[in-house]
């Protein structure tokens, strides 16, 4: 079985107007139509931070309460309820956060972007988006912008349709290249359709709202393998969606109680290249709600999903046969499937996505999210008539599930391989099993590692695994260093991890690396300044590259020496050697990039040939145009 998987470069373009100045802690503002939740305040670093409902399903009264900020420092977090507070459960409890509680008051630490799953006795859920700056900056007024209020009279008040408004400033957009601005305000659409060249960029109070009455002509019962798609882009290069304002599907009114299940998906692509979303908030879906499919280097990033846990098929981000993806640093709160790879050709989708080409699925890496799910966390599958091959999902916390880590193959016979299961943590409520692999359709799944897989939930613990045949069987799995409440999990009857009867599986091993006091291993993943979009030749990046060490249980790791290096350019750097902090965080004093436009790369390493570093990579520009690249790296 080989130990490694290799992943292409993810080739990102963007076209990118001015820069932003950031403050220390920046709250992001309520979007409108949304009450301010009462019987509660919030400051992060001091500074003041709205906190708003989303009411998602009146008949189940499903209410959320939800505040965000960015931040470029660590930010003491003080919440304040009308009451007294007495235990507060602060998720992923992997995270290590523990809230000092005093009275009405509940303070915590964030020493890096995090998203929360926050329980205080007596309130609603409240769910925390703290981030790192944007590196898409509001963009300026110029030739380049197309503001749908200023140039196109798009309603901000929504009580008029500005479908026709949006869709205007879309298609002028990509006639030369630029940015469609959505200001602040409601902003009420049907279908719009992105186009090549073009970022839509929803800005922080901005809420991009589906209409409320819909035609037959609009949207199909799913049943019937159609859909709508509230943003859509098909054969489109270097296409974005940006920003912190809202996107609101309006699933249950469109959805509907006449039993026709109409269903929108928030967006959809076919056949594109170039493909970036980020920062913005998506919430009411009533069908898969981001699916990118049959695309090719997509970066999905800071995404967050809040979705009705009444309504199904409303899976979380599902890229449907893509290439080269990246999704990291996502929140998805829904009924079903929270992440969700597919490989499938023509027609193999159902509703879920267009028709489109037999294109195998390749190189998709999940990294840093968080899901609370009635479904399955993290599910490759179901259907699968075209191969999925490299397949990685790590870092990552699972709050609650039906199944933990899944691999589920059925609709066709096309081949599972070289698929990574890497640091993910299960806790809370799992219905059925933290580990599942099954094949119902001929077609074999090989080369399966669930690696420090950490399973903390409430319920019994098991691992199910079912081949098709002794031909189309599951085979070289390898559980490594796997825990339960933890607890190793090993071979034989005495393991925490109650293995279930296999059926057609071979050559399956669970082994254990640690003993006696076991030095965990480290390793170095990125805080700050992976995205150095708005780079320029000669000058110095504009987000201080830095590294966070960890052990093998996701622990941060102070007093370790990092040392930064320029590898590719003539660059220079200041204060390359530098020893993580008591939150584990090594920050580059700072990197200036070469003077000649081209590429740019720094490596960060703990040692002189460390198997764990981190790969900073830019292209200086001399204009605006700025190239970024991300190599994902894995232990050599």
């Amino acid at each position: 079985m080989k130990s490694k998987i290799h992943f292409a470069l993810l080739l990102l373009s963007f076209s990118l107007a001015g820069t932003r100045s950031q403050a220390a802690i920046e709250p992001v503002a309520a979007p409108p139509g949304h009450p301010e939740s009462t019987g509660i305040a919030m400051t992060a670093g001091g500074v003041s931070v709205p906190v708003w409902q989303v009411k998602l399903n009146k008949r189940h009264s499903e209410v959320f309460e939800v505040a965000s900020f960015t931040f470029n420092t660590p930010a003491s977090v003080v919440l304040r309820v009308d009451q007294p507070a007495e235990k507060i459960d602060i998720l992923p409890a992997g995270y290590g956060v523990k809230p000092r509680v005093s009275g009405n008051s509940i303070q915590f630490e964030i020493n890096r972007p995090r998203h929360f799953y926050i329980q205080i006795p007596g309130r609603k859920p409240l769910l925390l988006f703290a981030d790192a700056p944007s590196q898409f900056p509001e963009p300026k007024p110029g030739p380049d912008t197309f503001d749908v209020v200023g140039r196109f009279h798009a309603d901000p008040s929504g009580k008029t349709e500005s479908t026709a408004a949006i869709q205007q400033a879309i298609d002028q957009a990509t006639l030369r290249g630029g940015t469609v601005l959505v200001p602040k305000g409601e902003f009420r659409s049907k279908a719009l359709a992105l186009k090549s060249n073009v970022r839509l960029h929803l800005t922080a109070g901005a809420a991009l709202k589906f209409v409320d009455v819909i035609d037959e002509g609009m949207a199909f019962d799913k049943r019937q393998g159609k859909g709508l798609y509230f943003l859509n882009a098909d054969n489109a290069r270097n296409v974005s969606v940006t920003g912190e304002g809202l996107l609101d599907c309006n699933g249950e009114t469109v959805h509907g109680s006449d039993k026709k299940r109409r269903l929108v998906s928030a967006f959809h692509s076919a056949q594109v290249t170039g493909l970036t979303l980020d920062g913005i908030t998506i919430i009411d879906s009533s069908s898969w709600t981001v699916v990118p499919a049959f695309s090719r280097q997509v970066r999905i990033h800071n995404i967050k999903i809040v979705n009705s846990l009444m309504l199904y098929e409303n899976d979380g981000i599902d890229p449907l046969s893509c290439q080269e993806v990246l999704v990291d640093h996502c929140f998805v709160l829904a009924t079903d499937d929270a992440f969700c790879p597919k490989p499938g050709g023509v027609g193999t989708h159902g509703g879920g996505a267009k028709p489109g080409p037999a294109m195998e699925m390749r190189d998709v890496v999940f990294n840093d999210c968080v899901g609370w799910t009635r479904a399955a966390g993290f599910k490759l599958g179901r259907q699968s008539s075209t191969p999925a091959l490299n397949i990685v999902c790590k870092n990552s916390h699972i709050l609650a599930s039906s199944r933990g880590c899944v691999i589920d193959h059925d609709g066709g016979t096309a081949p599972f391989r070289n698929i990574l299961f890497q640091d993910i943590t299960q806790e809370g409520y799992c219905k059925s099993a933290p580990i599942w692999i099954e094949t119902r359709d001929p077609g074999p799944t090989s080369e399966v590692t669930f690696e420090r897989i950490q399973v903390n939930t409430d319920t019994n613990p098991s691992v199910h695994m079912d081949g098709k045949d002794d031909v189309n069987c599951v085979s070289q799995v390898r559980l490594i260093d796997c825990t339960v409440h933890g607890q190793p999990a090993t071979e034989g009857k005495s393991s925490p991890l109650r293995m279930s009867p296999l059926k057609f599986v071979k050559d399956i091993k669970i082994t254990t690396s640690r003993e006696g006091s076991r030095s965990p291993a480290l390793t170095l993943t990125t805080v700050w300044g992976t995205h150095l979009l708005n780079s320029k030749a000669g000058a110095p990046v504009p987000v201080k590259p830095a590294v966070l060490a960890t052990d093998s249980e996701n622990r941060p790791v102070p007093g370790v020496e990092v040392t930064f290096s320029v590898a590719a350019g003539a660059g220079s750097v200041t204060r390359a050697s530098v020893v993580t902090d008591s939150n584990g965080i090594a920050t580059l004093g700072g990197w200036t990039l070469d003077k000649t436009p081209g590429n740019n790369e720094l490596v960060a390493r703990t040692k002189p040939g460390a198997a764990s570093y981190v790969i900073f990579r830019t292209q200086g520009a001399a204009g605006l145009l700025s190239k970024f690249s991300l190599k994902q790296i894995g232990a050599e």
